[in-house]
């Protein structure tokens, strides 16, 4: 009986050994299959340390960035985008060279072609009108001044006091008319009001010419006087055989 229990205590204490030695050689294996690696914890560490170094840009440069051309390009395009969305304020409906247009102020049509006319205010600038209207015709447009504000405000001081004050801010306009690079004339023009659809027209005048002149390239040039920007630019040309004849009993007409 004695036996007994002194084989089972042995078995039990024999299995505690062998169990306990198996546990000992694993983790002995899994100490030497991955070694401390000394680069490799002095990596980590440098990993969580910040170096200006390591940075593109020290403090240094960082001041000299705020000076070169990169920055000052920033504060030109926001200039740019202002003077588009002012330019986009006052826009150009339409210009057409027309023969001949309505002079009766109490007609439906007053200052609008009413025949042979041409619109050069097309998509694409690419595409360039012919006219030959003749011995004169006339250039119209219309203008759109909705999103204008013709409000000025001025600053100024009075009795220690800064006040301001409102005044009227019209849009000026200047039609430049110009044929192979030679101006024409030049017409000014000034709108006081808010209109989808201002308008206004010129004549000119072929027989005060040189014939030689007239025929080419014409270019139809509107600019925003108040602040240098060109609203419209057209070209269309003119394209007519003169003979001497017609030329003659214009120029008679005249006289």
């Amino acid at each position: 009986m004695n036996n007994s229990k002194i084989n089972k205590y042995l078995f039990v204490v024999g299995s505690f050994i062998i169990v306990f030695y198996l546990a000992l050689n694993t983790n002995k294996d899994k100490v030497e299959s991955n070694p401390i690696n000394e680069d490799s914890l002095i990596i980590e560490s440098d990993f969580n340390q910040i170096d200006k170094d390591n940075f593109s840009t020290n403090d240094e440069e960082l001041a000299n960035i705020s000076n070169n051309e990169t920055y000052n390009n920033i504060n030109d395009d926001s200039e740019y985008l202002d003077s588009i969305e002012e330019k986009q304020s006052l826009s150009i409906n339409s210009i057409k060279v027309a023969k001949e247009i309505d002079l009766d102020p109490n007609s439906n049509s007053f200052r609008e072609p009413i025949s042979s006319y041409k619109t050069i205010t097309t998509l694409d600038k690419t595409i360039i009108k012919e006219i030959d209207y003749y011995p004169d015709f006339y250039i119209w447009f219309s203008v759109n001044t909705e999103s204008m504000d013709f409000n000025k405000t001025i600053e100024f001081t009075e009795t220690n006091k800064n006040e301001e004050l409102k005044v009227l801010n019209p849009a000026s306009l200047r039609l430049i008319v110009s044929c192979n690079d030679n101006i024409i004339s030049e017409w000014d023009y000034q709108i006081n009001a808010k209109t989808p659809r201002w308008r206004e027209w010129i004549n000119i005048d072929l027989t005060e010419l040189d014939t030689k002149l007239i025929i080419g390239q014409w270019n139809i040039q509107i600019v925003d006087k108040n602040n240098n920007n060109i609203l419209e630019t057209r070209k269309f040309t003119f394209n007519k055989e003169l003979n001497i004849d017609e030329v003659k009993q214009t120029a008679e007409f005249i006289n």
